[in-house]
């Protein structure tokens, strides 16, 4: 159960107008059904005026419940407090002094559930204050204060202890939810393997054109990868692609995006990075995977790259199928080396979701030596 002074589950703007417009409404409602009571009173003419004050109070929070602040919501409960005791401790035959406090069942939901735990049990606290000041104004002795408050005060920390820890489990239950929810947004757009972004988390980065905006796409793909598995394992070669993965991340820029396409395969999308710049980072990005990562057999980790840049707002699919063409060259030549796309005329005007990526090893004449 929440102690501080943090905001409940139902927090926020709404949830704000929501407690505003309710603490609103039962000051109006509360000050209305007082008047009745009011004659009956040693002191009539000050009740009639304190009800035509939570009146005019409740109407400008009606009116203005999305300016209404925290400090404002929390008087008007203690005015209310007020309204529900003048109705208590002045009820008609029939309507005992016990009973009468079953109006603060509204209040107490209503702190409870849109306002801290420390602030609910502080407004139950006035509430029953203001009940056994009424009780002594009306003629009550102690005893008798006593023995009419002690019941009431049972019941509404019953209920009050009963809402915060509803609450609190509704809190725990929208928290689990939001984390789900989260984990299952990441697992959907990301790769399990290496935690890049994966095809669909491509698509999604693609369709941002504030993200995107004039670069160039380095696509990446693991020499020899085939053998690596047929010699050392799968399990290796999963070593290997997370090895991988973990570098590129950690040598990612500020405008920069790592993603596995598929297998063995990975791209980086460098924002704002022209041809010479992209040709030399790639340059750069294949001698370090070369020295930095080793099979299971102790052989350095070689790289192909396919470099393109231009528009890769409006000309992502085009620009990914020059870096293809220029990875399929890279593989041709041998192996761990860098080559530049040859632009050609402009194909896509815009990244479909199911043509971002075009299948590399649709398009690519077998090479010897797989991979």
């Amino acid at each position: 159960m929440r102690s501080d002074w943090s905001p409940p589950p139902l927090h926020g703007a709404r949830a704000r107008r929501l407690d505003a417009r309710i603490s609103g409404a039962m000051t109006v409602l509360g000050s209305l059904t007082a008047v009745p009571f009011a004659y009956e009173s040693p002191y009539p003419g000050l009740l009639y005026s304190f009800a035509a004050l939570c009146v005019l109070i409740g109407l400008l929070m009606l009116a203005g419940a999305a300016r209404v602040r925290p400090w404002a919501l929390s008087a008007a409960s203690v005015l209310g407090a007020v309204g529900i005791t003048s109705v208590a401790v002045h009820a008609p035959d029939g309507f005992t002094h016990a009973s009468g406090p079953i109006l603060y069942v509204i209040p107490v939901l209503q702190v409870g559930l849109l306002r801290s735990g420390r602030e609910a049990w502080l407004q139950l606290t006035c509430a029953l204050t203001a009940y056994a000041v009424g009780l002594h104004v009306v003629g009550f002795d102690l005893p008798g204060i006593g023995l009419t408050t002690l019941p009431v005060l049972l019941a509404l920390a019953v209920l009050n202890a009963a809402v915060l820890l509803l609450r609190d489990r509704v809190d725990r239950l929208v928290g689990e939810v939001d984390r789900l929810i989260r984990e299952l947004r990441h697992q959907v757009r990301h790769d399990a393997l290496t935690g890049l972004l994966n095809r669909q988390g491509l698509i999604q980065h693609a369709a941002s054109p504030d993200v995107l905006l004039v670069g160039s796409l380095l696509l990446i793909d693991v020499d020899h990868f085939k053998r690596i598995n047929d010699v050392s394992g799968h399990l290796a070669g999963d070593e290997v692609l997370t090895q991988l993965g973990a570098l590129l991340a950690a040598v990612l820029g500020p405008r920069e995006t790592a993603v596995r396409v598929g297998g063995e395969e990975f791209l980086l999308i460098l924002a704002t990075t022209d041809a010479a710049a992209a040709g030399a980072r790639a340059q750069d990005l294949r001698r370090h995977i070369s020295a930095t990562l080793r099979t299971p057999d102790g052989d350095p980790v070689t790289v192909s790259v396919g470099v393109a840049s231009g528009d890769l707002t409006n000309q992502f699919t085009e620009l990914y199928r020059q870096a293809d063409d220029a990875l399929y060259r890279a593989k041709a030549r041998g192996r761990d080396r860098v080559e530049l796309a040859v632009p050609g005329p402009a194909g896509s005007t815009g990244p479909g979701a199911d043509a971002v990526v075009p299948t590399a090893r649709d398009r690519r004449t077998t090479v010897s030596g797989a991979g």
